[in-house]
């Protein structure tokens, strides 16, 4: 009987978490509309907008939101300790 090895367990949690995820981003806006056109779509929770090729429309480029994580962190560290220098 075979064992399963360390690099065999990765190979398939990895393979696993990519076929979850890109499903979900294939699906995702399919179901979406299906259900905005049924009339069964909640109100109550926001709802990311697609475009005709399934693109969500509003969506930051990852430029934007590094610097603003980048803005967040220097400022969580300023308030954390005003005498270290906010440059690094």
């Amino acid at each position: 009987m075979a064992r399963l090895k360390a690099f065999d367990l990765l190979s398939l949690g990895v393979v696993s978490a990519a076929g979850v995820w890109m499903g979900i981003k294939f699906f995702e806006p399919l179901v979406i509309d299906r259900l905005r056109q049924d009339g069964n779509l909640r109100t109550d929770i926001p709802v990311p907008e697609y475009d005709k090729n399934g693109d969500p429309i509003g969506s930051k480029p990852m430029n934007e939101l590094r610097d603003e994580l980048i803005a967040i962190q220097r400022r969580e560290r300023n308030e954390s300790d005003p005498t270290s220098s906010s440059i690094h």
